[in-house]
């Protein structure tokens, strides 16, 4: 406050989106007297952000955005500017707006990139703001697109042969706008049916749920997971998911692994060694596992074990067979043999 003039000067204020209560007491020798002022202070610049990005698919890239610090007055792009870029979600509160704080170049310019988040969809308003002046004016938004899926697997067993019908087995999530041409395809597997039921092929923001039903038909015994790809004619795509099948005999059943051995060995070489893996793919265990050997004449095959008391659900056992070729046996001779195993159950 200037004594002589009265004039009260601010040299440096800062913008504030609230007003300043400014105090001035004046006194002399015969009096004082004291004035409350409120002051608004306006920021001298603001922001105008823009982006080319309408719409992102999830796992969204991240998106570009443009910034331009502008003169309050002129309008002119102004430099050497703070600047606050803000996003946050549609139908939330503000004051969970995400910021990015730059600064202009020379000319009043600055582009910069957002990185959505990894569950981040629907709809996001964007703007730009003064560094101390909040006024949250929206500039514009973008959607991002995703699914969400109630759960990451279904456990389906049952015996091969038989149709296995899980109903609502999954339930998909289109999030961030309308959706068409809904489809779901499963990895392929020999000898496996899997047919999906969607109720419905399309989703909007008002109605964004579909579930799925499905019929399982397998024509041997499997087990393990078998993924499954949620698609629809935006490109939208999800691939996470998956089906687990134990679809087992409903007795006792040996698989073999491997089916053929394919033996090239020299005459009256040393004898060398070969695993065959049992497994006990039924529902039952299996007892009293024998090896039948074919009969043999050049070529002698003998497994180190004929007989294996039991297989439980499920266990592994390995056979290892000898296999020695006398040396009066003809070279560039091709033998032929079936090695079986038998069991009680």
């Amino acid at each position: 406050v200037n004594s002589s003039s009265g004039t009260l000067t601010w040299s440096a204020p800062v913008a504030k989106t609230s007003n300043y209560q400014v105090r001035v007491q004046a006194t002399n020798e015969m009096t004082q007297d004291i004035i409350t002022l409120q002051l608004h202070v306006s920021p001298s610049y603001y922001i105008h952000v823009s982006t080319l990005t309408n719409e992102s698919i999830r796992p969204a890239p991240a998106i570009t955005f443009d910034l331009v610090t502008r003169d309050a007055i002129s309008n002119d792009a102004v430099g050497n500017k703070l600047a606050v870029l803000w996003v946050y979600e549609e139908g939330r509160p503000p004051s969970q707006r995400r910021k990015i704080t730059v600064k202009s170049n020379l000319l009043g310019f600055f582009r910069t990139s957002y990185q959505p988040y990894s569950i981040d969809f629907g709809t996001f308003l964007f703007g730009g703001e003064h560094p101390t002046y909040n006024n949250l004016t929206v500039q514009g938004d973008f959607s991002i697109r995703g699914i969400d899926i109630n759960r990451g697997y279904v456990y389906i067993n049952g015996h091969p042969a038989e149709t296995v019908t899980f109903d609502d087995a999954f339930t998909f999530y289109f999030k961030g706008g309308n959706y068409s041409g809904i489809n779901v395809t499963f990895d392929e597997v020999e000898g496996l049916e899997v047919i999906s039921s969607l109720s419905d092929t399309t989703a909007n923001p008002v109605n964004n749920t579909v579930s799925m039903s499905l019929q399982v038909t397998s024509r041997d015994a499997i087990k393990g997971r078998i993924y499954f790809t949620v698609s629809t004619t935006e490109g939208v795509v999800v691939s996470s998911s998956y089906i687990y099948l134990d679809m087992r005999f409903r007795t006792s059943k040996l698989s073999v692994s491997p089916h053929l051995l394919d033996i090239k060995i020299a005459n009256g070489a040393i004898p060398q060694y070969y695993d065959v893996s049992l497994q006990n793919i039924g529902s039952r265990a299996s007892s009293a596992i024998e090896v039948i050997m074919p009969p043999q004449q050049d070529v002698i095959v003998t497994p180190t074990t004929e007989y294996i008391s039991a297989l439980a659900v499920d266990e592994v056992a390995d056979v290892s067979f000898k296999v020695t070729i006398p040396r009066e046996v003809a070279v560039g001779n091709n033998y032929y043999g079936t090695i079986g195993f038998t069991s009680n159950a």
